[in-house]
């Protein structure tokens, strides 16, 4: 057994006293203590189903052996069913020193979630319209990637158009939001009282009623509100509607009070004499 380092080794060969021969050479021990290193160890890997998942093995170099033996449990091709699954890759030169390195194989499932979604809008004209994108969380993935269709800023022109976000994993699972962006141009209708004649300043009517194409509740406001006391004579109330678009229309009508005439006194012929 030969120690580590240089040792000469020579050989003799003797066939008679005067009849000899012989040869020398050194052997060398080198005491290898130096792991081999593992170079392109695949990255982590996420699936969106169970299956057969494949990659190529990672390569070594080592000081020594001019080609460690590489190999990877499980191995390329294994069939992932669920979770998360550590890949060990272990390169070992003919020192039997080794080196590892791992990566993981997710079976994931679950798509993202979506947070924020835009409200519906409403616009009253042809133009470009703007929201921010909603937001994506991930059981895995820690940036889902959120794209929008049509996108920020894109030019509605008329009707109503729905805009679907969709976020979508690394394992490719996706989840979608939508909200609609309407270009309403027409004006709500609107239905005033009839004119109103009153002795009584306070005047009471029914608030007027209005309709639209797109909103359901149609904000209305009149100059005048009922129970107002309105003074003598003529006065106009205005009533304006207003869709969610901006888009309004008004109607009127007028509130009149009358002059009452006023109460005459009775006659008096004759005062009656005080007497003290």
């Amino acid at each position: 057994m030969f120690s580590v380092g240089d040792t000469t080794v020579e050989y003799y060969w003797q066939v008679t006293n005067s009849n000899f021969a012989n040869c020398i050479f050194a052997v060398s021990v080198i005491l290898d203590q130096q792991s081999p290193s593992l170079n392109n160890c695949p990255t982590n890997r996420v699936v969106s189903s169970a299956q057969n998942v494949y990659w190529t093995d990672p390569t070594a170099t080592d000081n020594i052996d001019p080609s460690p033996m590489v190999s990877c449990s499980p191995t390329s091709g294994y069939f992932f069913s669920t979770g998360v699954v550590t890949v060990t890759c272990t390169a070992t030169d003919d020192a039997n020193n080794a080196n590892t390195c791992t990566f993981t194989v997710t079976v994931d499932q679950q798509s993202p979630s979506l947070n924020n979604c835009p409200t519906n809008r409403v616009v009253s004209s042809a133009q470009n319209v703007y929201w921010t994108d909603p937001t994506a969380t991930d059981n895995i993935d820690p940036s889902p990637m959120v794209s929008c269709s049509p996108t920020s800023g894109y030019f509605f022109s008329t009707g109503v158009v729905a805009v679907t976000c969709t976020a979508t994993d690394d394992a490719n699972n996706a989840n979608t939001c939508t909200f609609t962006v309407t270009v309403d141009q027409t004006p709500p209708t609107i239905s005033c009282p009839a004119d109103i004649m009153s002795s009584e300043s306070v005047v009471n009517w029914m608030i007027p009623t209005a309709s639209d194409d797109t909103d359901p509740v149609v904000d209305v406001s009149c100059s005048r509100t009922s129970d107002f006391s309105f003074p003598m004579g003529e006065t106009r109330v205005t009533c304006t509607a207003t869709d969610d678009a901006g888009n309004t229309v008004m109607c009127g009508f007028t509130v009149t009070i009358l002059d009452m005439p006023a109460t005459t006194a009775g006659h008096i012929d004759k005062c009656s004499k005080a007497v003290y």
